[in-house]
């Protein structure tokens, strides 16, 4: 059975400036591919998940400001399109704006993540950078310091 886990990262002024702007490519890789289904299917014809993917390796030999971000986290931005253009239509699924579109991203990983675990049974997680995260539990409640 997988399980999902929701973290709080603690990031260094350095890992949060390249953490939005990873986020941001995210959010225009999502947008270029919904404005892409889009047309596609004005023609009558459609895309899919694989075939943009092999466009995003395209982009980002041509874009070298898109190489900045690892490959994993744009292709699960793609595949996150592609299950809501399955679940809802390629029509109802929204641009995400910078306005109303909180940055984040989702970084799967085939690894699995170091855990310590802490007497008042909240886990903190090791992540990829210097700095610890604070852990909370699976309907997104982030927890307390756990400093000591």
């Amino acid at each position: 059975m997988l399980t999902g886990r929701r973290y709080r990262l603690e990031l260094t002024v350095e890992q949060a400036a390249y953490a939005e702007r990873v986020a941001g490519m995210c959010r225009m890789v999502w947008n270029t591919a919904l404005e892409q289904r889009h047309a596609y299917r004005r023609r009558g014809a459609s895309i899919g998940y694989a075939a943009q993917c092999a466009q995003l390796v395209e982009a980002k030999a041509e874009f070298a400001w898109l190489s900045e971000a690892p490959a994993h986290v744009l292709q699960q931005a793609l595949k996150d399109l592609d299950q809501a253009i399955r679940i809802h239509g390629t029509w109802k699924v929204r641009w995400r704006s910078a306005r109303r579109w909180k940055p984040s991203f989702r970084f799967p990983s085939p690894e699995r993540p170091v855990v310590r675990e802490f007497p008042c049974r909240r886990r903190t997680e090791h992540a990829t950078s210097p700095s610890w995260s604070r852990g909370g539990d699976r309907q997104g409640d982030q927890g307390g310091r756990h400093d000591q």
